[in-house]
């Protein structure tokens, strides 16, 4: 039995010793490679009804200010947006955090999906929002409709966010293809003065000659501001069913390789 056990110890080691010359050493890169990227990947899935807010004011808490554009009593007003929803089939975050040698950098990679945008009507309201009585919100009997409720129809586009450094050259980076165009519905600026509208039923966005809409853009925060900076390719725009007032349809407008590439718009306060 000595014997035996003795002859069972030898084999088993001989085994041990076979398999673990066998073996290679696994780098994190490959093991990292085998068994999906390292980083972090987060799904959103909105509800079946989508996003939605109530109502989005802007306040500005000074007005027009000076001079005051025959305005007779200057004083605090707000931008309104009626009651908003965004349908959407899903958003993936990918984020990852690079040492890009030795100027690090937080790298997130937004997938916008199929979106569907309900955007409320705009208007414009007296203000009610005071810092020193800590109020807001808006008084609703003064509020003024300028553009109609409009929904807005994309496919699925693209950004990437990068914090910390800046490799791409802007904080946020817009890429990607809207399939079939942008399709702006409902279109409507209203003069609630004179009491008519400017209707347009449908506009429609793509690339120049194409069914398409490429997307591209540099967002940036500068000292002086939001500094959008357009990329992308030469656009047509189609306008569907014109009206004026409450006046027939003037037709149809197609305006024909609109060039805003290289165009910079900067959002700052005043």
């Amino acid at each position: 039995m000595k014997l035996f056990s003795q002859a069972t110890l030898i084999v088993a080691m001989t085994v041990a010793a076979g398999a673990q010359a066998g073996l290679t050493p696994v780098s994190d890169t490959a093991l990292s490679n085998a068994t999906g990227q390292d980083g972090i990947t987060v799904k959103i899935t909105p509800p079946g009804g989508g996003l939605s807010v109530d109502h989005i004011y802007v306040h500005d808490k000074d007005g027009v200010g000076a001079p005051a554009y025959s305005i007779g009593t200057p004083s605090a007003g707000a931008i309104t947006v009626g009651n908003t929803s965004i349908v959407n089939d899903g958003i993936t975050l990918k984020v990852d955090a690079d040492g890009n040698g030795g100027a690090p950098v937080l790298n997130v990679n937004v997938d916008m999906g199929t979106s569907t945008v309900n955007l409320g009507a705009i208007g414009v309201a007296a203000s009610n929002r005071s810092v020193a009585n800590n109020t807001w919100g808006i008084d609703t009997t003064t509020n003024k409709q300028i553009l109609n409720a409009m929904t807005l129809e994309m496919g699925s586009a693209k950004m990437n966010i990068q914090l910390g450094n800046q490799p791409q050259g802007s904080l946020i980076k817009l890429s990607g293809s809207i399939t079939n165009g942008l399709t702006i519905s409902n279109f409507g600026l209203t003069d609630p003065v004179g009491t008519g509208t400017i209707g347009i039923d449908e506009i429609a966005l793509s690339d120049v000659n194409g069914t398409n809409l490429t997307l591209g853009a540099d967002i940036s925060v500068t000292q002086d501001g939001l500094l959008v900076k357009m990329g992308g390719n030469n656009l047509d725009a189609k306008m569907s069913n014109i009206t004026l007032g409450s006046a027939a349809s003037i037709g149809d407008v197609e305006v024909g390789g609109i060039n805003a590439v290289g165009t910079e718009i900067l959002v700052s306060g005043h």
